[in-house]
């Protein structure tokens, strides 16, 4: 590899290191804002719940007051039973009586559905304020750790590009301008190691066996014919001929 692409090589690793490091940062509050979400989709459905108990309360109220009405009538016409004077005055209010007892009876039925259903919306409330408390325990944990994390993320991203910054001071201007093109046009890999069997490790494509020769020669930095990234042929442990 030529003297002159080293530095952008270690660029390019601490570059790649930073891209994954503001990445993480991005999506650690990821976590938060889930339990968050939830828990505000839960108190949105307490709000409900609620609401519908109160609705509940109020038609229990308005039965109950019918039937204390409906059982005063009641009691009035069956103390005018004894006073009626006809047998078709008594039937008629006799009808009048087990009229009031039957629509009586069907209030007092939906009073019963109606108390079972507070009951039971009543306890499916209490469930999901638990859960509220627990999410909100969680939230309370959690945004802690958060901050934590992205904190030492944070401090070790300062490290990285402060290094990066010595390390790009080394680099020739003209082969760092281009390595920063590449790098924002090639997904963070500007340049590239040419592999055994003569492909780009950036596109893939293989090269030519002359520009191969080339590289081995290592005389001039080349770029790849396809996508134009730097490339080089890597060091092997103990092995010379493509050094320097």
């Amino acid at each position: 590899m030529k003297e002159e692409l080293k530095p952008l090589l270690e660029i390019q690793a601490i570059d790649l290191q930073i891209r994954k490091l503001e990445q993480d940062i991005k999506v650690i509050p990821d976590r938060l804002n889930i339990l968050t979400a939830s828990c505000d989709t839960i108190s949105k459905q307490i709000e409900e719940i609620e609401e519908e108990l109160k609705e509940i309360t109020a038609q229990k109220i308005n039965i109950e007051d019918e039937i204390e009405l409906e059982n005063a009538r009641l009691a009035k016409d069956q103390q005018k039973l004894n006073s009626l004077k006809t047998n078709r005055d008594y039937n008629t209010m006799l009808k009048e009586i087990d009229g009031i007892k039957t629509a009586n009876a069907a209030r007092e039925e939906e009073l019963v559905q109606l108390m079972a259903k507070g009951e039971e919306r009543q306890k499916e409330c209490d469930e999901l304020k638990n859960k509220v408390t627990q999410l909100k325990e969680e939230i309370r944990t959690e945004n802690i750790v958060v901050q934590k994390e992205s904190d030492e993320l944070k401090k070790l991203l300062t490290d990285l590009t402060a290094q990066r910054d010595e390390i790009a001071k080394k680099a020739k201007k003209d082969l760092y301008t281009r390595y920063m093109f590449l790098r924002d046009k090639r997904a963070g890999i500007a340049l590239a190691a040419i592999s055994s069997k003569a492909s780009c490790g950036g596109c893939h494509m293989n090269i030519p066996p002359q520009l191969y020769n080339e590289l081995l020669r290592n005389e001039k930095i080349h770029y790849c014919p396809t996508c134009q990234r730097f490339i080089y042929i890597p060091v092997e442990p103990n092995n010379n001929s493509a050094s320097q």
